[in-house]
């Protein structure tokens, strides 16, 4: 059993690095204020584009890395990175997350896996692979003997992935996100609720707020129950959002609804088979 106090930050990112990075200062600073073990952000949190032709990506070493190291130990928390581009070896980014432990130390890097590619909010074309590259991996980290694991925005709609986590002992999902008016509006707290439900863990998302170049982010930021529970939410506005769990609820949920002792894999696996060989009737 463990109880966390997380400190969500809703931030208004622009394409000023400068600008962000005091921010995410400021907010590291009030969340240790604040008694905070944890303190996660959204994604694109040191740097949004305002266009295509503006993208700031950085090495894994560079300077919000180094940054969010030194106010880790200088602070003594831990920081969920929300997400930030990253140097991939080619000419696009990857939109990479990782956590920040007490000592400085880097875990569970991951890189988006799924970009989106559909008509945005503004009813224009708009495909993330024309900015970044996608990532190939699922990944997980221990953070004070808790087992913790990430996806970021556009992943939320892919229940496959939360479901590995989950089967891989994660207690706890952070979803940095972006997420526009017009999805958070009709489906950001619905299939939130739904990962949470049925995996049995927490899901924690901190979202960016205010108006961008085409559209307008949702904010929202929240943080939901194993049963699906809004446990804490912040509507609009920049800021922080307090919120204590406890990882015993994690276990009574599975107990009360053993979803996962009832995955069937090994059914899944062999339709999965018939799927690619075309014999699925």
């Amino acid at each position: 059993m463990a109880i966390l106090k997380l400190a969500l930050v809703q931030m208004d990112s622009r394409d000023n690095v400068e600008e962000n990075l005091a921010q995410v200062v400021k907010y590291i600073k009030l969340a240790k204020a604040g008694d905070a073990d944890v303190v996660a952000f959204p994604e694109f949190m040191n740097f949004l584009a305002f266009s295509r032709s503006n993208v700031y990506f950085e090495g894994i070493d560079g300077r919000t890395t180094r940054l969010l190291q030194k106010m880790a130990v200088d602070y003594d928390i831990i920081i969920q990175a929300g997400s930030i581009l990253i140097d991939s070896g080619s000419d696009l980014p990857y939109n990479q997350t990782f956590f920040v432990d007490r000592d400085g130390t880097l875990s569970g890097r991951y890189s988006k896996l799924h970009l989106f590619a559909g008509i945005s909010a503004g009813n224009t074309e708009f495909q993330e692979s024309a900015l970044y590259k996608p990532g190939n991996d699922i990944t997980v980290t221990d953070i004070l003997g808790i087992r913790m694991g990430t996806a970021i925005c556009y992943d939320f709609r892919f229940p496959e992935l939360f479901r590995i986590m989950a089967l891989g002992g994660v207690e706890i999902i952070f979803v940095p996100g972006n997420f526009t008016k017009h999805t958070g509006e009709h489906h950001l707290q619905g299939i939130l609720q739904t990962r949470a439900i049925e995996n049995g863990v927490f899901i924690v998302s901190a979202n960016q707020i205010g108006r961008k170049k085409k559209a307008e982010s949702f904010g929202h930021s929240m943080v939901i129950s194993p049963d699906g529970e809004i446990r804490a939410i912040k509507p609009d506005g920049e800021g922080l959002l307090f919120c204590d769990i406890d990882t015993q609820d994690i276990t009574c949920q599975r107990i009360k609804l053993p979803l996962l002792d009832h995955n069937r894999e090994d059914v899944y696996e062999v339709h999965r088979g018939k799927l690619k060989d075309g014999t699925l009737k």
